[in-house]
């Protein structure tokens, strides 16, 4: 593992967990195609640094043998960070530049929640209220998949991992069920910004400092359920699948909603296939789950 050549964007934004969390994404370049393993890696503190700031190498595993020598654009998977008291802010790091996050403590993140409205959280099922289930068509399994790979990382839009079913095996299957909506989510970002400075003997420079940016997103979680199985389905199955995920969701979604997505499959998984053995489904190791994330989103606006 090594540093990847450049960091281009820098996103921050505030998790109402308890304690809260700073939610972190970045943006980058390296120096050459088919990188693996991109991964924001904090440095582990004993004492805490002098200047507050946590450093962060934006990392990633370059390839063996001949190389494309040129830039290609890489995404980090969010880092969930702890919040030290002695926290001043997040310097990113990589090979030829680094950016940084000035933390001035929680009324700093709460004044950007203020200006676009506190975050609210809707979840889509209750005791008393039903998921709803929508089947997935191999078209729009397609349309999807293709729209994502046309996607510019420099856009704003989450990318996510597709999850879809072999669309070679006929009796597979793939569902949707949105189980969450997150309204004025805030987010914060860094950008490096310049001003002309007064030197003395009439001289003048140019300063770069780290200006902050803010703005409001609308997020919604969706669980997408597979089936890869050889056998057919009862007719009843998606009456079973929604009861079944009704239950499962309950350990998963607050590991999710702090961010480790990894962690709510693993947990939904604990209680989602016991539950279909139960009602009668033997083909329950053929499926799989997993999360996926969309979101709509303001235009940033400098603090």
């Amino acid at each position: 593992m090594q540093k990847i050549h450049s960091i281009t964007n820098l996103e921050v934004s505030l998790l109402k967990s308890n304690p809260p969390r700073l939610y972190i994404k970045a943006r980058g370049l390296t120096s050459s195609s088919a990188w693996t393993n991109i991964e924001l890696v904090p440095h582990i503190y004993v004492t805490p640094p002098a200047d507050g700031i946590v450093e962060i190498d934006f990392m990633g595993l370059p390839p063996k043998g001949v190389r494309n020598p040129y830039l290609e654009k890489v995404i980090a998977p969010p880092l969930v960070s702890e919040i030290p008291e002695w926290l001043k802010g997040i310097r990113v790091i990589t090979e030829t530049n680094s950016m940084e996050y000035l933390y001035t403590g929680p009324a700093m993140l709460d004044a950007a929640e203020d200006k676009d409205g506190d975050i609210d959280i809707e979840f889509m099922f209750d005791e008393n209220k039903e998921l709803e289930i929508d089947e997935i068509s191999p078209e729009d399994v397609e349309n999807e998949f293709f729209n994502i790979i046309e996607d510019d990382l420099d856009s704003g839009t989450e990318r996510d991992l597709i999850i879809q079913h072999d669309l070679s095996n006929t009796l597979a299957k793939t569902w949707e069920i949105r189980v969450v909506k997150i309204s004025s989510w805030p987010e914060v970002r860094t950008r490096t910004c310049y001003r002309w400075v007064r030197i003395p003997f009439n001289g003048r420079t140019r300063v770069p400092y780290p200006c902050i940016w803010t703005r409001s997103c609308k997020k919604s979680w969706f669980l997408r359920i597979t089936y890869g199985g050889s056998t057919s389905l009862p007719n009843n199955i998606e009456k079973i699948l929604k009861e079944c995920a009704k239950i499962a969701l309950v350990p998963a979604l607050p590991i999710l909603l702090v961010g480790n997505v990894a962690g709510a499959v693993a947990a939904f998984l604990g209680a989602f296939k016991p539950c279909l053995v139960a009602k009668g489904i033997q083909q329950a190791s053929s499926f799989s789950v997993g999360f996926i994330r969309r979101k709509e989103c303001g235009k940033w606006h400098r603090v």
